[in-house]
């Protein structure tokens, strides 16, 4: 019988739930009062379900990481947190227009004032609050900032797309023929 649920333990210590369900259904169907297999079975099906219903749980996500950030006193954690909170945002647009950008936006310029930015990650991340927020001008100017260009990862030619449609966005026409004229000459 160990040799039969051998492949179950073994998708099991794998972290694969799903192939660790798969191998106990043709455990089941080759003998059917396994009632090991059955348990295995059940037990896995619970745990596909909890991990569902926790994968979008962003109120949660939000908690665990300003805990974290309180604790260790690191940035990536501070960004998760304000990541589940643009998350919400997206999840209910209008609860996130209301309440969910503004605070994000809040929390990240306190930050930024306390510690500044230490990766590209973090200005793009500002940059999609204040897109949440529909404020596109003052996203371009955060993105075509000195210190966030020497941050970002982005090739220049991708940077300067994505400016130049944040201020399509806004409305600001000659501005995108000055930068689209500024774009060629830097190619």
């Amino acid at each position: 019988m160990e040799r039969r649920l051998r492949p179950i333990y073994d998708a099991i210590d794998a972290g694969n739930a799903k192939k660790a369900v798969q191998e106990a259904d043709k455990v089941l169907k080759k003998h059917p009062v396994t009632v090991c297999a059955k348990v295995g079975k059940l037990f896995l099906t619970v745990l596909l379900d909890e991990m569902k219903s926790s994968v979008r749980s962003f109120k949660n996500q939000q908690l665990v990481a300003m805990r974290l950030f309180k604790e260790f006193n690191n940035s990536p954690y501070f960004f998760w947190g304000v990541m589940s909170i643009v998350m919400q945002a997206r999840e209910n647009p209008e609860m996130g227009a209301k309440m969910f950008y503004p605070l994000a936006a809040r929390m990240v310029e306190n930050h930024v004032t306390k510690y500044g930015y230490k990766a590209g990650a973090e200005i793009e991340l500002h940059a999609m609050v204040l897109e949440g927020m529909n404020k596109f001008a003052e996203a371009e100017e955060l993105l075509g900032a000195e210190e966030s260009r020497s941050l970002l990862s982005t090739p220049p030619s991708f940077l300067m797309a994505r400016r130049i449609a944040l201020l399509l966005s806004a409305g600001k026409h000659e501005t995108v023929i000055d930068r689209t004229v500024e774009g060629l000459k830097i190619e």
